[in-house]
């Protein structure tokens, strides 16, 4: 009765990792394609860029607009969430805070390596095109 049970522990235990490792390799490959979607897309969005004043004037506006709201949101959400939770629970509206300072600087680091490819064309489109290989080729040998 016992060496029954241990080998259907066993089974089943081989089931759920055989299900597992499917799962993660699908979820892997998903990642791998979006994130491959997303060098391309900023790699048009770059020769875009490049190649129209024009589109670069919006698309540093675009970046601006989307700073400034986001550095509206940083600096209001204390007051905000004040009258959310009472004044005696600082610590959540510190964390919140500290979480929409973080949404901001981030933003913000983007945008600036975005506006740094610009000036930096060639070796932007040399990086992404050396990403996309690798990725692609990681994606080939699963």
């Amino acid at each position: 009765m016992e060496d029954l049970r241990a080998l259907f522990i066993g089974v089943l235990g081989g089931l759920v990792t055989y299900c597992v490792v499917g799962f993660v390799k699908r979820y892997s490959k998903k990642s791998a394609l979006l994130d491959i979607e997303l060098l391309e897309a900023e790699k048009k969005h770059l020769g875009l860029v490049e190649g129209s004043e024009l589109e670069m004037i919006r698309s540093s506006f675009r970046s601006l607009f989307l700073l400034l709201t986001l550095l509206g949101v940083a600096c209001v959400s204390p007051y905000m969430l004040s009258f959310v939770y009472p004044a005696g629970e600082h610590g959540v509206n510190l964390v919140l805070s500290v979480i929409f300072w973080s949404v901001f600087t981030g933003a913000s680091i983007k945008v600036f390596l975005r506006h740094n490819d610009l000036s930096n064309y060639e070796i932007a489109i040399d990086r992404i095109d050396r990403k996309l290989t690798k990725m692609k080729g990681n994606l080939a040998d699963k």
